[in-house]
């Protein structure tokens, strides 16, 4: 094993976070778990994208994937191993609840399941942190209108008081939905993420929803008694491709309203921003723009932290010239362009005015997404700045990073991934020097997993899963051991 010894004490003098600040680590349940035909697990509408042929680069499926369902023992006893106290996870609705509703009562072989893992956690001394929906919807809930049925919201609130009563005597803190505006964007308005609609500008309504079911779900579980709530939201920064390029900028404007804004203007004030507002006038008319108004007040109700979730910057391009003219494509890409997280590489739908790019950076991922730690630093103290006192403290609940790693003589000697999550570390810390209340960090991920679209291709986890080994041999990387030295050492030195 790489001694880091005297790196992470080099990294470790140069951060300054509060003595509460946590280290964790974050997975998904379809990502992991596996486990898609025992225990009386229901179909999701993941289930059914990537048994879809063409959906998923690689053409696999979640059905087994790191197989976190057998490997939970071994799992929680690397994580103690490895000193690591907070841990993120989502539950699988349809684990609970088959087909959604509380109708049937919950399903008593996923309720087992899931009191394992968490006796297991508790014991060990690893607070859980909860996501409730990770992206991954009842396929009957889909069958009769998906987010788009208003009843929809009734049945995620009830899953969500009936998850804390099973378990929130064990769990620390709950999320109620995991980056509503990837969902948003990928599942419903572009398609490349389950449930695969292209709604374009319509997918605001999804968006509209899941704001709704997030403030619904919040009250419910806080008078239910859970004690910590929060959210996990991906955000970015956003550029205008030409900074001299008004319609750059006027589109980069409005990308900003839809990606980031939306969310956490909804969750933070119980407001949209006007210029969407505007824009679902003009798409959807003005009845809808006003019934969307009068609503999101809904989406408010006190949080305890904001998560981020952080992977590249956006850079957007107009597609219109200021009279209204298109403007002739640059050639379509020789590949398609899925991509999981982060702003992406995104092929919009025509009727969208403006194309998403990526910061041309020198550095990439595995994903071939560009390196800008300074954009985590960016967007911490832009929220700080727009919300002041109305911000929660933050916590990152996901930073990580994708690349093609090998086992080479029995170790996965993953460097880059180091010197990323070192750099992202750091930039924390300068929005802490900058004076936003960051409370903790969660390394995206845990394990290598089922990286949705992308199959099985890339790895961002700080253990080694063997893919091609049915038994799912896993080996911590030299990231799992450096990060497990900088947890300790930080603590350490925590005044």
């Amino acid at each position: 094993m790489t001694n880091f010894h005297n790196d992470v004490q080099d990294l470790a003098s140069k951060l300054a976070f509060p003595a509460s600040f946590v280290f964790g680590t974050s997975t998904a349940s379809y990502q992991i778990e596996g486990g898609a035909g025992e225990g009386g697990r229901g179909s999701s509408i993941w289930d059914t994208f990537a048994h879809t042929p063409g959906t998923i680069i690689d053409g696999t499926t979640g059905d087994v994937t790191s197989d976190h369902y057998h490997h939970w023992q071994e799992d929680i006893a690397l994580m103690s191993e490895a000193g690591l106290k907070d841990y993120r996870l989502s539950l699988s609705w349809t684990r609970l609840f088959p087909d959604g509703t509380l109708a049937s009562g919950p399903n008593p072989q996923g309720v087992e399941f899931y009191n394992r893992i968490f006796d297991g956690l508790v014991e060990a001394g690893i607070r859980p942190m909860v996501t409730l929906y990770h992206w991954d919807l009842p396929q009957a809930l889909q069958d009769a209108g998906g987010w788009l049925n208003p009843d929809t919201v009734v049945r995620f609130v009830e899953y969500s008081v009936a998850a804390f009563e099973l378990f929130g005597d064990r769990v620390t803190h709950w999320v109620p939905i995991n980056e509503p505006n990837v969902h948003t964007l990928l599942g419903h308005a572009i398609g490349t993420h389950a449930p695969g609609l292209t709604l374009g500008y319509e997918a605001l309504g999804v968006g509209h929803a899941l704001n709704l079911a997030h403030g619904a779900a919040v009250r419910a579980l806080r008078e239910a008694g859970a004690k910590s709530i929060g959210t996990a939201t991906n955000h970015c920064p956003v550029m205008p491709s030409d900074p001299n390029n008004p319609m750059d900028i006027q589109m980069a404007g409005l990308y900003h309203a839809i990606y980031n804004l939306f969310f956490s203007d909804a969750m933070l004030r119980g407001a949209y921003p006007e210029e969407l507002l505007a824009l679902v006038e003009s798409e959807a008319g003005s009845e809808v723009a006003a019934q969307m108004r009068a609503e999101v007040v809904g989406a408010q109700a006190p949080l305890d932290f904001y998560g981020v979730n952080y992977y590249e910057p956006a850079v957007v391009r107009s597609r219109i010239n200021p009279d209204g003219s298109p403007i002739p494509e640059v050639a379509p890409p020789t590949e398609p362009r899925k991509h999981v997280d982060g702003a992406g590489l995104y092929d919009m739908p025509a009727e969208i005015p403006f194309l998403i790019e990526s910061l041309p950076t020198k550095e990439r991922t595995g994903f071939d997404w560009a390196i800008y730690p300074e954009g985590l630093t960016e967007i911490m103290v832009d929220m700080l700045a727009r919300y002041g006192q109305e911000l929660p403290p933050l916590v990152v609940t996901e930073g990580g990073v994708s690349f093609p790693d090998e086992v080479v003589g029995g170790a996965v000697h993953d460097t880059a991934r180091i010197d990323y999550l070192a750099r992202h570390l750091l930039a924390v810390s300068a929005a802490c020097a900058k004076g936003v209340d960051v409370r903790g960090y969660y390394v995206w991920s845990y394990l290598d997993n089922w990286e949705w679209a992308d199959g099985i291709g890339q790895r961002f986890g700080l253990v080694y899963v063997d893919f091609d080994d049915p038994s799912r041999r896993r080996l911590p990387k030299d990231s799992f051991h450096w990060f497990s030295e900088l947890v300790r050492m930080v603590k350490a030195v925590a005044p």
